[in-house]
């Protein structure tokens, strides 16, 4: 079964696959028919990390941009998405089990120089510096100390505690802010409609002070793996943008809003759509890149709501994640319930394909 990454920490390590993955090339990159990479792509830098569905086990991949170099890192079943990159595209954090506890490990992307942190939680975000990450905590006797910590990533000393959860919710580290003073969580609260993990979205200082639910009354955020990041922060780490549902609506019925934290309540800046559920704040550039889940174009939007349609020629086309430069993006090509992951610049040309074969992807990011 898949189950959420909520629920590996209240359910037995067994649901780990895997806890040290398996190291080698895998077979994410097939031939197409579709049209060839374009010259541009030589210029694409960083490393891409893809998860990728073969029945109910999870293989995540780190591959480059040019759709080369693919490394299966992790293997596992019931903890998607719980593999991270790390900013500069250099490291991925994996779940890794010591005896009974559920802990973390940092390993390169090229598989090699696993490390253990020991830290009681997997790892869901890390600091901009790449120095820090942050992680979930359930203490089982202890609900004072269940919550979101933040530790070295060198080898997860210093622990800070950030927020107390407590044993009635779970709050999961989504991303840390580009000026390193918050970090965005997720707390679940049930299912809305066809979106099976549904909740809240909290914006948090690093001392734990400041606590902000971002979304407003009525709406809820989805953790949908194969849509992107439900979440993400503007570059001054002022603004969050995010997908909400309409709590009182169970078809789907979803837009894109803006919180600036100084402000009181966020502003809905997209029309109200079907399954809209990742809003992709560009790392450079005043916009924000989202689309409806399996539909047929993009939207490139300005957080004052002024918006751009993007096509991209052959397929359906979802779900972007920005690259690190903000020049292009990761999109995933869809046919039915199955896509293959590509990458197009910002008129909608394709650039390079990741992964050619289409298949169930999740947990898709670009970092570098």
């Amino acid at each position: 079964m898949t189950v959420s990454r909520v629920a590996i920490w209240l359910l037995p390590v067994a649901l780990l696959a895997s806890a040290g993955g398996a190291q080698g090339r895998t077979s994410v990159q097939v031939e197409g028919t579709v049209e060839a990479t374009a010259p541009a792509a030589n210029d694409l830098a960083g490393t891409v990390l893809l998860g990728r569905y073969d029945g109910q086990v999870e293989h995540y991949v780190t591959i480059t941009p040019q759709g080369t170099g693919a490394v299966e890192i992790f293997e596992a079943e019931g903890c998607a998405p719980c593999v991270v990159l790390s900013p500069d595209g250099t490291r991925v954090t994996i779940p890794h089990v010591i005896g009974d506890l559920l802990t973390t490990a940092v390993v390169s992307v090229d598989g090699t120089r696993r490390r253990v942190l020991g830290i009681p939680g997997v790892v869901g975000a890390w600091s901009p510096d790449a120095r820090r990450v942050a992680y979930g905590s359930w203490v089982e006797d202890a609900p004072a100390r269940t919550g979101i910590y933040t530790a070295l990533s060198a080898d997860g000393s210093r622990r800070r505690q950030v927020t107390t959860s407590g044993h009635d919710a779970f709050h999961e580290p989504l991303a840390w802010s580009p000026d390193g003073r918050r970090i965005l969580f997720f707390v679940e609260r049930g299912s809305l409609g066809p979106v099976t993990h549904a909740g809240d979205l909290y914006s948090v200082m690093i001392d734990g002070s400041d606590m902000q639910r971002l979304n407003p009354a009525g709406t809820m955020i989805g953790r949908v793996g194969a849509a992107g990041t439900p979440a993400s922060w503007s570059p001054d780490g002022r603004s969050v943008a995010f997908a909400a549902f309409d709590r009182t609506d169970d078809s789907g019925r979803s837009a894109v809003f803006v919180a600036n934290l100084s402000a009181d309540r966020a502003r809905r800046v997209s029309p109200w759509g079907s399954v809209i559920a990742s809003a992709s704040w560009s790392p450079t550039d005043d916009l924000i890149a989202f689309s409806e889940l399996g539909g047929p174009t993009l939207s490139l939007m300005t957080p004052n709501g002024t918006s751009t349609t993007l096509s991209v020629r052959g397929q359906d086309v979802c779900c972007p994640v920005w690259s690190p430069d903000g020049a292009h993006l990761l999109v995933r090509r869809t046919a039915g319930l199955a896509g293959a992951l590509a990458i197009v610049d910002l008129e909608g040309n394709v650039v390079s394909h990741v992964a050619r074969q289409p298949e169930d992807y999740f947990g898709y990011a670009w970092e570098g």
